[in-house]
């Protein structure tokens, strides 16, 4: 499936970051797919990657660019992550289609970790986003929802596109001579009669049998050219031979 997080891009591309208050009731600074930029915390990892998320509990979006570590903590960065595409059928209870992302290292704490849904729900056209800590726990929780997160399929590769014309060809070439052969030529509804140029195919088991040979006859005479020496000869061209001479020596 493929996401389309342009969204995102565009809420975060004025600040570096998507600000919100979650249902905790502190403040979290969210980078989602990209990473915060625009804000950090003083207490956060020094050389980690960005984070994904910054929760703080000083209130509103800070004066300067810099939290005190003593009123934030840097959730988790945004790698290394592992993700999961969620397939659940819409309406099912406690879930809905979209993808999952797991974090689990980069935090300022130990032990801390955190879940991004990216929630499908074609009935808001915007992004949606709520973040959370569960209970007094080191877990996060982050839901971006919108009908964007739905997801649409690949494209076919040319391999797929190829593979379904071949498919679809030799269907329409058996069917269609065989309509041929009934309905405009008159022959019998009988494998031998309707199949399209049935004699032709009957030989192909035998024109296989005749390449394989010759390629094999081939790839001999180039091994043994590479390391200088004369192929054996057939046992059975040496058998016929040998059997001439005695026929021969008889007479």
């Amino acid at each position: 499936m493929l996401y389309d997080f342009s969204l995102l891009e565009q809420q975060m591309s004025p600040t570096g970051y998507i600000h919100v208050t979650g249902a905790d009731g502190y403040a979290y600074w969210i980078g989602a797919c990209a990473g915060v930029n625009g804000v950090t915390c003083q207490g956060g990892p020094v050389g980690a990657p960005p984070p994904v998320a910054i929760q703080s509990w000083s209130g509103g979006p800070p004066s300067q660019p810099n939290i005190p570590s003593d009123s934030c903590i840097v959730v988790n960065s945004v790698t290394p992550r592992k993700c999961v595409i969620d397939s659940t059928p819409a309406g099912t209870k406690g879930s809905a289609p979209g993808m999952w992302c797991h974090y689990a290292q980069g935090s300022s704490r130990a032990g801390t970790t955190l879940d991004v849904r990216y929630i499908c729900d074609p009935e808001v056209p915007g992004v949606h986003t709520a973040a959370s800590q569960i209970g007094k726990t080191g877990k996060y929780a982050i839901n971006v929802t919108g009908a964007h997160m739905c997801g649409t399929p690949p494209p076919l590769s040319w391999g797929s596109v190829t593979l379904i014309f071949f498919v679809v060809a030799c269907v329409m070439y058996v069917v269609g001579g065989g309509l041929v052969n009934v309905k405009v030529r008159g022959k019998k509804p009988t494998l031998s009669e309707a199949f399209p140029q049935w004699e032709q195919w009957r030989e192909l088991p035998s024109l296989i049998k005749d390449g394989c040979a010759f390629s094999a006859e081939l790839s001999q005479k180039a091994y043994y050219s590479a390391r200088g020496t004369a192929p054996p000869l057939d046992a059975s061209l040496s058998r016929r031979l040998k059997d001439n001479e005695g026929g021969g020596d008889a007479t």
